[in-house]
């Protein structure tokens, strides 16, 4: 058809298809899936010239945003209603059929006629649309249309998949989220749940993420879910994962197989089950470098270590991350920590020696004498954290080995992070020996034994908090803790708003260090030094401290009070006990920047910490390592006590300062590092940076953890899309 315009036969033409006709699209409103899909139809038929009428009672940006075209009209009418839903996850399904009953069934007369009268008013060639197929085949008796779509199913012709286009490639929308590459990712895309369905974090694979589309606002994630926003693009979404989850339908199944995206459908209850999950999930991902590197390796060891008429015991353990609380573990801190896995892995080289090398006569060898057996080979020090476990349970616990052992170690917390790799391999080494052999060892008192390997065996003088959050840590939860010596407080609930971070800064990380045990040294130097002022100040008449000139102070009283107070102090075991305005009002005047070991030993005789040794040679920083853990265990306190705050920028932004605060007081002990400084210097400029523009940002904290000097970076932010990109942003 040519339309000509001016005068008579000569004027302008349009050209047109050899047949142009008129579609009336009926489309269901209920979610984006049906219409997003129908999109793809209706943009290449008025994209053929045709007119294209969608009735439907989605929201009509969904086709305008995408075509905008004379030949497109949009009738907005509710003809049926779908599912009643608080999120994707989450139906209603006895409001359901309410609704649908009101919606559809009540007015279906009514329907039918205003249909049919609107059809024969724009003299539609085809009706489309399977949902309703009522009311294709009433428009089809009532106007004699010579053609209709699918009246009564007649005839069954293939057709090509309608899918949506990608917007962004793998990498772009992976680089968004925070991703990296190497990391798995399944999509959950679900639907049709019944209410009070959650997600838990151990129906994952262990270093697996998932996206989550639709949930609402209120929806609680674990940590290792993300949750994705409303308006998300869900085929680019589909194209950067690796699996994905959802229910049987048109939609997702055709661009699942458009982008060849292995895709899981099971019941719900069997998805709860967390191992029957896993193996759906884990079981259509076959490029696992788990599975081609790693289990050969390990089963082919085990293959020839163990004796498969025997009983075999398996133990395993998790990492921690140091959320609060750090190196001031040794000083009696509460400390907060949060444990984890890794799909990191480390191997060493393996390691075998004879049970009468622990003996000396009918006794145990002493720990320096084993200390001194693991040290003559570098390469064979990582023994000492696996077979010190041994001698510590015969000196600890009377224990006697009579027969040989084969024990393999297979760990996934990357080492030399700060994440307490060693912590973890120690736990389950002394978990899996402890059921072997019929020990019962509480949590608790299995910690303290595995830090006794690594302060007296492996010779790392670190505190006790890396083990204890391995044997007694839970996922998504900080233990808290107090250090003295080892006293589980409680397990704090992360709340659902706020997202913790491990970041690696590149620089390897060690508490077996000099830097780390210098600090140590200065911090039970400053406890030495505040204890025998204490013990002065006691000895003498009131301390010269005490405000006497207040008229509202009883003298008496108050002098009875303060040498309470003084007599605690002289005795004082834990450093954190000491609060810190008491430590700035009598002490910190007279607590030196820097000693000298010489000095130090001449005037007070000896530090009294059983795991280091002071160097008469050495100078040794004594102020800051002493002011540290005064002042953190403050801060861990105030952290804790605001996770239960209510929920705003204004809670995240304190949270964030005290975690700030902690980072710069570990470069003032010199436990800093230029990685680590690098990584929390970016995530204030860009929290800085999004606060000056009158935005709002994702991230809030950050800080260097553990033993120091290098390793892990934690950082903390609101558990939303914006800060995955911020924390991308930060790593690369």
């Amino acid at each position: 058809m040519r339309v000509r315009g001016g005068d008579g036969d000569e004027a302008a033409a349009v050209t047109a298809p050899p047949q142009h006709l008129v579609f009336a699209y009926y489309i269901t409103g209920h979610g984006f899936g049906h219409a997003t899909r129908a999109l793809e139809v209706v943009r290449h038929l008025v994209a053929a010239g045709h007119d294209v009428h969608v009735v439907t009672a989605a929201p009509e940006f969904v086709f305008t945003t995408e075509i905008t075209s004379p030949c497109l009209h949009i009738r907005k009418v509710l003809l049926d209603c779908g599912a009643v839903q608080a999120d994707a996850l989450t139906v209603d399904r006895l409001a359901s059929l309410e609704k649908y009953h009101q919606t559809a069934v009540v007015p279906r007369e009514s329907i039918l006629r205003t249909e049919v009268e609107w059809l024969n008013s724009i003299k539609a060639d085809l009706v489309l649309g399977l949902h309703l197929c009522r009311v294709c085949r009433s428009s089809w008796t009532s106007s004699s249309l010579n053609r209709v779509a699918v009246p009564a199913f007649r005839d069954v012709i293939d057709v090509p998949l309608v899918v949506r286009r990608l917007h962004k490639s793998r990498f772009e929308v992976r680089k968004e989220l925070g991703i990296a590459d190497d990391v798995k990712v399944v999509i959950f895309n679900f639907g049709g749940q019944p209410a009070g369905w959650e997600l838990k974090k151990e129906w994952l694979p262990d270093g697996w993420l998932c996206l989550v589309c639709g949930a609402s606002n209120t929806q609680e994630l674990p940590l290792n879910f993300i949750k994705l926003a409303k308006d998300a693009y869900t085929p680019d979404l589909m194209a950067a994962s690796d699996c994905m989850l959802g229910k049987i339908g048109y939609g997702t199944v055709s661009e699942a197989l458009a982008y060849k995206l292995p895709f899981v459908f099971v019941a719900a209850h069997i998805i709860q089950d967390t191992a029957v999950g896993k193996k759906y999930i884990s079981g259509l991902v076959g490029n696992d470098p788990r599975s081609s590197e790693k289990q050969p390796r390990e089963r082919a060891a085990a293959s020839v270590l163990f004796d498969w008429e025997e009983d075999i015991y398996v133990a395993r353990a998790p990492g921690r991350l140091d959320v609060m609380g750090g190196i001031a573990d040794y000083s009696g801190s509460l400390v907060l920590q949060v444990s984890f896995g890794s799909e990191l892995s480390n191997r060493a080289p393996t390691f075998d020696m004879d049970l009468s090398d622990f003996m000396d006569g009918d006794k145990p060898i002493s720990y320096d004498k084993a200390k001194d057996y693991f040290s003559r080979d570098p390469s064979q020090k990582w023994a000492a954290y696996v077979a010190g476990i041994v001698l510590v349970l015969m000196t600890e616990l009377g224990v006697r080995f009579t027969d040989s052992m084969n024990i393999l170690v297979s760990s996934s917390v990357p080492e030399g992070k700060g994440v307490s790799s060693s912590a973890s391999v120690e736990v389950a080494t002394m978990s899996a020996i402890a059921a072997a052999y019929g020990l019962n060892i509480s949590p608790r008192d299995l910690a303290l034994l595995c830090q006794k390997v690594e302060n007296r065996v492996v010779g790392a003088p670190c505190g006790v908090m890396d083990q204890m959050t391995s044997a007694c840590g839970e996922a998504n939860k900080l233990l808290a803790m107090v250090c003295q010596p080892a006293e589980v407080k409680e397990l704090v609930s992360i709340p659902t708003h706020i997202r913790f971070w491990g970041l690696d800064s590149g620089i390897r990380h060690s508490v077996g260090g000099t830097d780390y045990g210098s600090v140590r040294v200065g911090t039970y130097m400053g406890r030495k030094m505040i204890k025998c002022a204490a013990s002065d100040l006691l000895s003498g008449s009131l301390p010269s401290c005490v405000p006497m000139h207040s008229e509202d102070i009883n003298p008496d009283e108050y002098e009875e009070h303060g040498v309470d107070l003084l007599r605690t102090e002289a005795s004082m075991e834990y450093l954190c006990n000491l609060p810190p305005h008491r430590y700035e009002a009598v002490y910190a005047k007279d607590i030196p920047e820097i000693i000298t070991g010489d000095a130090f030993l001449k005037k007070y005789g000896d530090h009294n910490d059983a795991v280091t040794v002071i160097d008469p040679k050495q100078s040794y920083s004594v102020k800051a390592p002493t002011r540290h853990p005064i002042y953190e265990n403050f801060r861990v306190e105030a952290f804790k006590a605001l996770l239960t705050a209510a929920k705003t920028d204004e809670q995240l932004s304190a949270l964030g300062e005290l975690m700030y605060q902690c980072h710069y007081s570990y470069n003032a002990c010199g436990l800093g590092s230029d990685g680590t400084d690098r990584l929390v210097n970016l995530v204030q400029e860009i929290q800085h940076r999004k606060t000056s523009r009158a935005g709002v940002p994702g991230l809030f904290g950050a800080k260097i953890t553990g033993g120091g000097s290098g390793g892990s970076v934690c950082v903390i932010g609101k558990n939303c899309l914006r800060s995955s990109k911020e924390i991308f942003e930060v790593s690369f």
